[in-house]
């Protein structure tokens, strides 16, 4: 089940960037694990990824106006795999809802996708407790 969002301004939006191209996750008590993907030759955030242990929701954010989607591709340890897809462009976030595993571990990168090719996408992150959020 997917639900949309609109995001807070570009000041709001801009205080939610964390991460980088190095997909060092930040996580926080909250149970959640985020990185963002830079544009490489404009020095810009495009796009943000978030999975989100209590739910196990994965969210996906477009941060901008550069007619890419933002996608969250993620993978388990226990051999599951999808992406959570966010055609509806800037400003917007998309929370894909899945059923996963406690006790299973979760990893996943973000990329931004034009006429569907991966592109700028982050490294993948280290091991993620589905159950929890945080670092495995």
């Amino acid at each position: 089940m997917r639900s949309i969002a609109r995001a807070a301004t570009a000041v709001g939006a801009a205080a939610l960037i964390v991460g980088g191209l190095t997909a060092t996750p930040a996580s926080a008590a909250d149970g959640q694990t985020c990185v963002s993907n830079q544009h490489p030759a404009l020095d810009v955030w495009t796009g943000r990824g978030c999975f989100i242990g209590n739910g196990d929701d994965i969210k996906a954010t477009d941060l901008y106006a550069d007619g890419q989607r933002t996608v969250v591709d993620w993978y388990t340890d226990y051999g599951r795999e999808g992406e959570c897809d966010n055609a509806y462009g800037t400003g917007w976030t998309v929370t894909c809802d899945y059923d996963m595993r406690e006790t299973g571990r979760i990893k996943f990168r973000v990329c931004a996708r034009s006429a569907g090719i991966n592109r700028d996408c982050t490294g993948w992150t280290g091991w993620i407790s589905i159950r929890t959020g945080e670092a495995a």
